[in-house]
């Protein structure tokens, strides 16, 4: 999900007064989840505990944190941070551009043993995104000329959980798994083409659904369990 304010004109606004309430709820459940998670987890007297990182094709990052039994646990990742940004420019053109990526998700995570260090793991995941980002391309020798776009996206999903764990030792476990995701997304896009002097910025409501099913869901882990 992408907030672009424009960076070389009047910040605009994102109208999401109708969307307030529904991210409220959701925030709210996903309190009201690892609330219940850590006070049922007081009374297990063989809990597990890990807490680890997580990579997606190496160039996003997630903390993760997972708490339960040998076969059954609750997990809560926060991360998918992407940070770029990146200027260019020489005598007839500029380039710059940023974008911000996170989210946080919790679920539930079920284990079965295949070997002595091999498990097969399944379940499921609920999440929330937002990304934001900004590309401007200008050319000072064309009387400053230029192409500007901007992207803010809030986004709401359910992940299914398939994987492997490995574990390397008695404390650290490597694991690999997928997670296709069904994915509902609403925010605004904004370009703008032209003379900043006498061009205006056009803006499009963005709401779509997605089903999401490639190598960017897939995510190794290194956890260290305790």
């Amino acid at each position: 999900m992408i907030v672009r304010g424009n960076l070389f004109g009047p910040n605009l606004v994102l109208k999401r007064e109708i969307k307030k309430p529904i991210m409220k709820k959701i925030i709210l459940a996903f309190a009201i989840l690892i609330t219940s998670q850590t006070t049922n987890g007081q009374s297990e007297t063989s809990r597990l505990q890990e807490i680890g990182l997580g990579f997606n094709n190496f160039n996003a990052y997630s903390l993760i944190y997972r708490s339960g039994t040998e076969t059954a646990l609750w997990r809560f990742s926060a991360g998918n941070l992407v940070l770029r940004n990146a200027e260019n420019s020489n005598d007839s053109l500029m380039n710059y551009a940023r974008e911000f990526d996170i989210s946080l998700s919790a679920g539930r995570e079920y284990r079965n043993r295949i070997s002595e260090k091999m498990e097969f793991r399944y379940g499921f995941d609920l999440g929330l995104g937002f990304s934001s980002d900004r590309y401007l391309n200008q050319s000072p020798t064309n009387n400053g000329y230029e192409y500007f776009r901007r992207e803010q996206r809030y986004s709401i999903g359910a992940s299914a959980v398939i994987g492997l764990n490995y574990r390397l030792s008695d404390d650290f476990i490597l694991g690999a798994e997928l997670l296709p995701t069904l994915n509902y997304a609403f925010g605004q896009r904004g370009e703008r083409n032209g003379f900043p002097q006498s061009s205006s910025e056009g803006t499009t409501d963005i709401s779509e659904w997605s089903f999401i099913a490639r190598n960017g869901f897939a995510r190794l882990s290194l956890m260290y369990q305790f």
